[in-house]
């Protein structure tokens, strides 16, 4: 009778033990279930979160590259502008000169005026702009003076012979005194002509430095775009790492210790 009391004991723990177990791996399942929607809960967010991140990013790109184009466009405006305007202005100037070297009598046509604006550009880019180099029969360039700017003086006359003394009377006429004349007024024109390019050539070499600079400066914000670009490249690809790891995590891939910390 005592042994079997004693066997009923034994198989009655055995049971419990059994049942104990039992409950533990239902316990076990149970929080496995609970994490793994924790863990797809997670994941969901935070391809939410990445997918917000990437239509910001688009956003901020798309928005950048249409400032600096437009930044672009409205740098290069006044310089197109000045362009055309030089280019209108030498071809009515042109046309002008060529109605005024016509023969016959009338008055020059309406359009055939200059504006105050129009002689402004025409002291700036100079009358060879507009009239072309003269031939090189009658004028040379100084070596000096092309180096520093076009400018054209007249070539030197050919040495004359000695004349006799007869001959030298002759030539003391009204003649020598016009050339002499002509010669002092194309030197003080050369010397209006030599001043005002220079103070024009500064000009335009303000407006080229500042459009440097211009260009400069759109350079850099574009630069900043691009890091600004990396930044956001770099927090897509430690998120996708974030994702990659949980996914493993997920299908079961975790160390001894976690486990044996959740048990």
């Amino acid at each position: 009778m005592k042994r079997t009391k004693e066997k009923v004991r034994k198989l009655q723990e055995k049971v419990n033990v059994y049942q104990r177990k039992e409950q533990q791996e239902k316990d076990n399942k149970f929080d496995k279930g609970v994490q793994c929607n924790t863990l797809n809960t997670y994941i969901e967010e935070l391809k939410c979160e990445i997918d917000n991140l990437i239509a910001e990013k688009d956003d901020i790109v798309a928005d950048e590259d249409d400032y600096v184009h437009l930044i672009f466009t409205y740098s290069r405006r006044p310089q197109k502008e000045m362009e055309c305007l030089c280019s209108d202005t030498k071809k009515k100037i042109s046309k002008i000169k060529r109605e005024e070297r016509k023969t016959g009598g009338g008055k020059l046509p309406a359009n055939c005026f200059v504006t105050p604006v129009e002689d402004k550009i025409q002291s700036i880019i100079g009358e060879t702009a507009i009239s072309g180099i003269d031939g090189i029969d009658t004028l040379v360039v100084d070596k000096e003076q092309r180096r520093g700017g076009l400018i054209i003086t007249e070539a030197p006359a050919a040495e004359e012979l000695p004349e006799s003394p007869a001959n030298s009377s002759l030539n003391d006429t009204p003649t020598s005194s016009s050339i002499i004349h002509t010669s002092t007024f194309i030197s003080a024109k050369k010397r209006k002509i030599d001043k005002t390019p220079s103070l024009e050539l500064n000009e335009v070499e303000k407006e080229r430095l500042e459009i440097e600079k211009n260009r400069l400066e759109d350079e850099k914000k574009r630069l900043h775009i691009e890091e600004q670009r990396l930044v956001i490249e770099q927090t897509r690809l430690q998120l996708e790492q974030e994702k990659h790891s949980i996914k493993l995590c997920q299908l079961g891939i975790i160390s001894n210790a976690t486990i044996t910390s959740q048990q």
